[in-house]
């Protein structure tokens, strides 16, 4: 017999999180179910450890320019062991924070990997072992998205990186860094190691970078990043990647007319964008109808299957956290039936 609840989350990301504190404010019986740590992509690998990243590299390059506010500073240098050490803080004390509005709320957590099943009923392959069956009123699958594989010859060489691996390194190799990509996690890693004396390099295919922005806003950027030292090839692709001596070669073909060139002695960073993670969501008895690989949804974040919803990077056409998280609050106020506070699909540009 299966344990009931009013709300099952599958996800314990923003989108995640934000919805089960809200059912919790309401008073509704929820379950959380997440199979890595509490605070998703965003707490573990992308805002909060790039933003403690930029904000490190930051002071250290405003230190090498302070002389011009008559500021003096001799044998200005870095640790970079010590900067990915508060970066692990910063993302520790964070996820704290969110356990604690957990206990507050009196929220339930599994760890767990959950599979999706008929009549709306989640079956978890629990983290310590043996498996257990919740069944809700309403399922929100809040599961989020992982980093796209590019498949180019060399894409699995020794030098090259995806978002997630870079955030977690320990040791410096980064005099040269190509990043394949130019989207948001792209223009953060860029500015990061920039600020650390990198020879950065953008490729990214589109005509300019972050392809959601205004087109004026983009250029302003590309420029912005140009005049700190970082090189902007857009409407370009890396194609091939080559070993060469202690690095690599990143083979550079340009979109239109143009001869391929290219930059040698780097390390590489994939960014070209994430998917939607669905992988093993769903059991045999269950079928959720997908759109250009997203969970579709109706104008309520419903599936396919009555009660059940779907938020966040998993389904919205912004991968953003406060997106996710407004869809989240939308849902619960829907299950909760209460008025509905915001209705967020997309990001202003």
């Amino acid at each position: 017999m299966a344990e009931q609840y009013d709300v099952i989350v599958i996800g314990a990301g923003p989108g995640g999180y934000t919805a089960a504190l809200k059912a919790a404010q309401f008073g509704l019986k929820t379950l959380v179910i997440e199979k890595n740590k509490l605070g998703g992509t965003c707490v573990n690998q992308g805002c909060i450890p790039t933003k403690s990243l930029l904000y490190a590299t930051n002071l250290f390059h405003m230190m090498q320019c302070c002389d011009e506010f008559g500021v003096s500073a001799d044998g200005i240098a870095y640790d970079f062991k010590k900067m990915q050490h508060y970066k692990r803080e910063s993302v520790q004390r964070y996820r704290a924070g969110i356990q604690e509005k957990f206990n507050e709320a009196g929220l339930q957590i599994v760890s767990g990997k959950a599979l999706l099943r008929r009549d709306r009923t989640v079956e978890v392959e629990l983290t310590e072992g043996g498996r257990e069956y919740y069944q809700g009123r309403a399922v929100i699958i809040a599961t989020g998205a992982k980093p796209i594989k590019s498949r180019i010859p060399g894409i699995d060489l020794p030098g090259v990186w995806d978002s997630d691996r870079l955030l977690a390194a320990e040791n410096w190799n980064f005099d040269r860094l190509v990043i394949m990509g130019g989207g948001v996690i792209a223009v953060e890693m860029a500015t990061i190691f920039n600020n650390l004396c990198s020879r950065v390099t953008i490729v990214e295919k589109k005509n300019h970078l972050m392809a959601a922005m205004d087109d004026v806003m983009a250029e302003k950027l590309e420029q912005e990043l140009r005049d700190q030292g970082v090189e902007v090839y857009c409407g370009a692709t890396v194609t091939e990647i080559k070993e060469e001596g202690a690095g690599l070669c990143a083979v550079v073909t340009p979109e239109g007319e143009g001869e391929s060139f290219e930059i040698h002695g780097c390390q590489i960073l994939t960014a070209i964008g994430r998917r939607p993670d669905l992988s093993g969501l769903c059991g045999p008895d269950v079928t959720l109808e997908t759109e250009d690989g997203k969970i579709a949804v109706s104008s309520e974040f419903e599936t396919n299957i009555p009660g059940v919803y779907a938020i966040g990077d998993v389904s919205a056409a912004i991968q953003l956290a406060h997106v996710a998280a407004a869809q989240g609050t939308y849902v619960v106020e829907r299950i909760a039936e209460k008025p509905h506070s915001i209705k967020l699909e997309v990001v202003p540009s």
